[in-house]
């Protein structure tokens, strides 16, 4: 259930590492950021250029969305883990509401269950 629940939400983040996409896209952004700074130290129009074809703008999109599906995966594990730890918690619950009566007869009658 819960690897079912991670490709799910990973879609095709869950083949590679998020660091792995991200870390080109931003090296991109980067590039593109020096490249308008280099621009614009010789030449105001040119570096407007740079900035009008909004490939940056679409970087810095690209780059938002992979954290936000980022920050969604991690809100579903915390979601299925949540959800598991609350199973888990009902199991001991209903074990341990099960074994007092089980020790309290043991004890009245001599009976070792364990």
């Amino acid at each position: 259930m819960r690897q079912l629940l991670e490709e799910e939400l990973l879609g095709p983040l869950g083949v590679v590492e998020p660091r792995q996409v991200l870390s080109p896209v931003v090296e991109a952004k980067l590039a593109a950021l020096a490249l308008t700074i280099r621009l614009r130290r010789t030449s105001l129009d040119a570096a407007l250029a740079v900035v009008r074809t909004d490939k940056g703008q679409a970087l810095s999109e690209r780059i938002d969305g992979v954290l936000a599906r980022c920050a969604e995966r991690e809100q579903g594990l915390l979601a299925a883990r949540m959800a598991e730890e609350e199973r888990d918690t009902r199991r001991t619950a209903t074990a341990a509401a099960l074994a007092e009566p089980l020790s309290l007869l043991s004890a009245a009658f001599g009976i070792s269950f364990f």
